[in-house]
This record gives structure tokens, sequence and C-alpha cells, in this order.
């Protein structure tokens, strides 16, 4: 069967955690949008079975999700079918009661995510600068980390002080680790409007699939045939034989390669862009493209 590309989000939120809206607004909001596929991912808690069938008959792919969150640590589990319920839930300002470290607890949440066959992802590493790189690293191998996520109180350019999510992803990906790089909204605010609010539509996942099927997506994910967004989408894109090449959807951008250390390695302007990793690149070599309004998307790296 032919592959193609289907739209989804991995991170999104309802009224059965901190969501301001029910499923059935949340759900239409990203139908009307024409999303393939959309997770579910409240905290601490799976959508009832009855009610996500009911969703699921709203005009596209909704499947269960939830945000493993723990204290300070967030990680999504994708494709779920019973609730991990950490020792140490709530929010961040509980974190000085935990006596797990950050890395322990990532650890832990990934192989309870595994076990039942999902797909983990590391949420939101800027979120008041809950997650260092040490963390990351100590956490072994988790395979998915959020690079751009779209709520307003995460800082994904990071600041004097801190890296930016895209930074703790090349060192990562400099460490050796295989680590692809997920864009969400991370949405919680279907009523109010503005940069003050989590709104949908600030990131999402374009996934080469062989169907809409949640096992054929997942699979996708899993093999990292999937590029990130924060709002510009690829005509073509073609991963192979260590070459990338790029066709934007009727747009123009900046176009950048990056390898080891998060080093620059060639860059283009205009509506496409072909690059070629070398021995001399260092190993690895992924895309960043930028349109002039700051939109951008992320493609995933090809590795020697």
């Amino acid at each position: 069967m032919a592959r193609r590309w289907y739209k989804g989000n991995t991170h999104t939120h309802t009224t059965y955690s901190d969501g301001d809206s029910p499923p059935e607004v949340v759900v239409d909001w990203y139908a009307e949008r024409d999303y393939d596929f959309l997770f579910l991912t409240d905290h601490n808690v799976l959508i009832p079975e009855d009610h996500l069938a009911r969703l699921q008959r709203r005009g596209l792919a909704i499947w269960q999700g939830e945000e493993v969150t723990m204290a300070a640590v967030h990680v999504n589990g994708l494709g779920l079918t019973e609730r991990i319920l950490p020792s140490q839930p709530g929010s961040g300002a509980r974190e000085a009661e935990v006596k797990e470290s950050r890395s322990e607890r990532i650890r832990w949440a990934v192989e309870r995510i595994l076990a039942q066959g999902g797909v983990a992802h590391v949420n939101h590493p800027n979120f008041l600068w809950n997650l260092t790189i040490d963390d990351l690293l100590e956490a072994g191998e988790f395979g998915l980390v959020e690079v751009a996520n779209g709520h307003n109180l995460v800082s994904n350019l990071g600041d004097a002080d801190h890296p930016s999510t895209e930074s703790l992803w090349d060192q990562l990906l400099t460490a050796g680790r295989r680590v692809w790089g997920v864009a969400s909204d991370d949405a919680h605010h279907f009523r109010r409007w503005g940069d003050a609010w989590a709104n949908p539509g600030r990131g999402w996942l374009q996934v080469e699939s062989e169907s809409d099927r949640m096992p054929d997506i997942l699979d996708g994910i899993r093999a990292g045939r999937f590029y990130a967004s924060s709002g510009l989408e690829l005509a073509v894109y073609e991963a192979e034989g260590g070459v990338v090449r790029l066709e934007l959807a009727g747009e123009t951008a900046r176009f950048e390669a990056f390898g080891r250390g998060g080093k620059l390695l060639d860059s283009a302007e205009g509506g496409g862009a072909r690059f070629s990793l070398r021995p001399g690149n260092s190993g690895y070599l992924r895309v960043r493209a930028t349109a002039a309004d700051g939109r951008q998307l992320w493609t995933q790296p090809l590795f020697l």
C-alpha cells in the first residue's frame, strides 16, 4: 500500500483535566481544519471508552493518550489502553515534595508507556525550565522530545541562562541519542484567544503512513517518518540515501541544515532546498525552514 501524509496533533487537553472545553468542542475544532488524527492527552486520565467511541464519529481519527504528569516532569503516552497513575502526580509546584529525580521519573513513565505498545514523548523541557540536558541524558532512551510546544508559558527559544529546546535536541543527537523532534500545540484554551492563552493550531505533525489507522500512524512516528511544523507545510519531503530534498507548498522560506553540536552546515533561500549528509557532516543532519513571518518546520535527523 502506498504511503501518504497525515496531519495530526499529539498533545491537547479537555475538561477531563485542565482544558476549558469538553472533548466535543476540542475534536470539532481539529475536524473543521482538516486534521486527520488527534490524540487526547489529559493529565493522568484517559477518556472513558464509551465517550471516546462517540468522539470517533465526529470526522477524524480520535485516539487515547495521557500526559503522565509527575510534578515538574510530563511525558505523553500515545495509544494507551490503561491509565498510568504516578505516585507523585500534581503540578510543578509540588516538585519539592518528590524524592525521585526528574530522569528517574522520565524512565518510569517511558517504561510503562512502551509496555502498553504506546509511543512516548517528553514534553516541553523549557516549561518553567523544568528539564535540563543532564536530566534528559540521564533518562536513557525515550524516542521523542517536544522541540516546539505552543503553550504560552513554554519558552522554546530559551533565554540568557537556558538553552533553546532545539539546542537541547542537538545536544541529545550529538551525544549519540536517536531522538525525533515533535511539535504540538498543547492546547488548553478553545474559548479565549491570544498570546496569553494556550490555543490550538500552533504545532502539529505530518506523518507518512500507509493509512490513518492508529498502528500505522504510530509506526510512522516511531520510525521518524514525519516532520514537525508550527505553520509551514511541504509539497515534497524526500529523505533517503543521505540526501534531504524539500519543497514547500507554495511558499518561500530560509532553509538551514544543522549537524553535530548544532553547527550550521548549509543554508538556502526560496521554495525548496536540497542538502546532503557527508562523513564530514559529523554524524547527523536535520533541516529547519523558517518563513518571513516566523512559521517553521523541522525535519527529523538523518544519520550516517
